[in-house]
């Protein structure tokens, strides 16, 4: 560890210490896309902070959630301090937290060059990659819903039956937590459900700006794949933005891996921006 600097397990109490790091024009940081911000993730483990003279100098956090994976939440580090023995150092703290945990997946979204080369050089493994697609065209075209199926708005009700159909429609490390599920509805813009006889059978949730909208996430419980649920529930947000808020632009991101998903968003009108980020993962080995 560099000279006067100490490791700090970072608490609720210490938002004034982050808030100086992230903050600070000298810090070069990932995010993770979520829909906490790093404050919010203050009090769940694990959390670092390598401290010098009462400042925080870098910031690690990888909470597990849900149970499992523990996406990178948090890499924040000063001009001051090489990334990498950094990272090793923060990393290192983190392993030992999961050392009775031998199950716990690392992951995380490179949207920066420097922090796809770090990830590499401390031993990630390149996974899959990020697209993203927009849409931008006229009016969407009218959709007549398949038979029986009928969509609403969200209702903080529905959360634990949408929290366990995100759970049944993906793989693990793209699941959400009820936590997740929770934030991103209280957060979005707009939120639907597809139901059949009484059943949940799929959902999206979406947020917009002034300028644009974005499809955040988007489920169909697996028996009802393929019948038109989940282009009904897009086509249903496209004239929500289009025709109640006047946006012209939606975006969506999908896996390279998911050939369904990418066929479903480009048959309605989605293209590839080019834009794509890698995906790595790192098994725990301790």
């Amino acid at each position: 560890m560099p000279l006067d600097y100490a490791l700090h397990r970072a608490e609720k109490i210490d938002h004034g210490l982050l808030y100086s790091l992230i903050d600070d024009d000298d810090c070069r940081q990932h995010r993770h896309l979520d829909w906490h911000s790093p404050i919010d993730w203050l009090g769940e483990q694990p959390f670092w902070l390598l401290i010098k003279n009462q400042h925080a100098r870098a910031a690690l956090a990888c909470p597990a959630d849900p149970p499992g994976i523990a996406w990178i939440r948090l890499f924040a580090i000063t001009s001051q301090l090489r990334p990498l023995p950094t990272w090793n150092i923060l990393f290192q703290k983190a392993l030992e937290d999961y050392q009775n945990d031998s199950n716990v997946l690392f992951a995380s979204v490179a949207l920066q060059k420097w922090y796809a080369d770090l990830l590499t050089d401390a031993g990630f493994s390149l996974y899959q990659y990020i697209v993203v697609l927009s849409w931008q065209n006229d009016a969407p075209a009218l959709r007549t819903l398949p038979p029986g199926v009928s969509i609403r708005r969200m209702e903080s009700s529905d959360l634990e039956a949408v929290s366990r159909m995100d759970q049944n429609s993906f793989e693990r490390l793209w699941q959400n937590s009820l936590n997740v599920i929770t934030c991103s509805y209280k957060q979005s813009n707009y939120a639907t459900v597809a139901e059949k006889d009484g059943q949940l059978i799929g959902f999206q949730i979406s947020s917009s700006s002034f300028e644009s909208a974005h499809l955040a996430r988007l489920a169909v419980l697996p028996p009802y794949q393929g019948a038109g649920i989940g282009s009904s529930l897009v086509y249903n947000l496209l004239e929500h933005y289009y025709h109640d808020l006047g946006i012209r632009r939606i975006t969506v991101n999908t896996q390279s891996s998911n050939h369904a998903s990418l066929a479903l968003y480009e048959k309605i009108g989605f293209k590839p921006t080019g834009e794509h980020f890698p995906v790595f993962t790192l098994q725990n080995v301790l």
